[in-house]
């Protein structure tokens, strides 16, 4: 055991599967409830996270709406990937003629502001 390992109260060991049982329980959470937060584990962060996690429960547009910032993050990266989409369909197809509800679809798949 090194002189590090000695002045730590807990066991590199321990820490390790500590977290990865976090992980764990983390991933069965977001299975269950569709969205998942981490905290630090201190009660004042448990609190706090109660709140954020009630309000990213609230609907769509209410103003106290918290959107978790992977749900933010997934939702910019399904709008570049759709937007590239696009791009490449109007490129691949060219000035071929295509029926009009075919063009209506690619031109209204979301766009990025």
């Amino acid at each position: 055991m090194s002189s590090e390992e000695r002045s730590l109260s807990v066991a590199p060991k321990e820490i390790f599967a500590g977290v990865l049982d976090g992980l764990f329980a983390m991933n069965h959470r977001c299975h269950q409830d569709g969205f998942a937060f981490w905290t630090s584990g201190y009660e004042s962060d448990r609190q706090s996270l109660c709140k954020y996690i009630n309000r990213h429960q609230l609907p769509m547009g209410h103003p106290d709406r918290f959107e978790a910032p992977h749900v933010g993050t997934f939702r910019r990266e399904n709008l570049h990937h759709a937007d590239f989409m696009r791009r490449d369909i109007v490129a691949l197809l060219g000035k071929r003629p295509i029926p009009k509800e075919i063009r209506r679809a690619i031109h209204e798949l979301p766009k990025e502001s």
